[in-house]
Parts: structure tokens; sequence; C-alpha cells
């Protein structure tokens, strides 16, 4: 029979650092906030870009054009951050934690475009007059 290596013992594992944690579960809350706050403000967006009567940026056209592939994309990430976050939580292992560094940069990434995207015409309007 093979012995058992001491990483695989729940006894010898690290302790959960509990900051960590609570910070990695605040930063998955806040982009799921924020990501959900903007997502769910596109309409009101599209009608003022409307309103411009410009042509819109391409990132911009494709927000606006495909909501629900958007809100897809941005829940798929969050989703990924949470996955990484359990098994982090469950192995406390370091390649668990760089994952779920990884996945909340995704996250958090995936929002910034998605703030930039909303926002683009606006500076755009504003660097032409």
């Amino acid at each position: 029979m093979h012995a058992q290596s001491p990483a695989a013992t729940p006894a010898t594992r690290p302790a959960l650092p509990k900051l960590k944690l609570v910070l990695h579960s605040l930063s998955l809350l806040a982009a799921a906030l924020v990501a959900y706050g903007f997502w769910s403000s596109l309409p009101a967006f599209a009608d003022v870009f409307s309103s411009f009567g410009a042509e819109l940026p391409l990132l911009t056209q494709l927000v606006v054009d495909y909501p629900q592939a958007v809100w897809n994309i941005l829940r798929s990430s969050l989703a990924h951050q949470l996955a990484w976050l359990l098994l982090w939580v469950a192995v406390r292992e370091r390649w668990a934690h760089i994952g779920l560094l990884l996945a909340s940069l995704l996250a958090w990434l995936l929002v910034a475009l998605q703030i930039v995207a909303v926002y683009l015409p606006i500076f755009s309007l504003s660097t032409v007059g």
C-alpha cells in the first residue's frame, strides 16, 4: 500500500488565512455587484448613445448590441473565481491560491473592460469637439 503524502492529510494542511479568505470573498462580491450594476444599466446607456447620433466605437457597439452575451461572459468569470476560491479553501495549496488570484484578475479585467466600453463614446465625443 502507498502511504499518503503529508500534503494530502487534513491534519498537516496549513491554517487558512482568515484575512485572505475575507478579502477574496469581498473581491468576488464587489466584482459581482459592479458587473451586475453596469450590465443592468446598459439599456439606459443605449438610449443615451442613440441620442448622440454619432458612430459608436466597436467595443461599445458590441456591448450594446449583445448585452446577454456580456452578462454570460461576466457570470462565467465570476463563477470561475468562485470555483477557484472554493478549491483554495479545500486544498490550501499555493497553486490553488495562484489560480484564485488569476481568476480574480480576469474577473476584474472583464468588469473594467465593460466599464470602458460603456464610457468610451463619452470620452471620444469629448475629444472630437
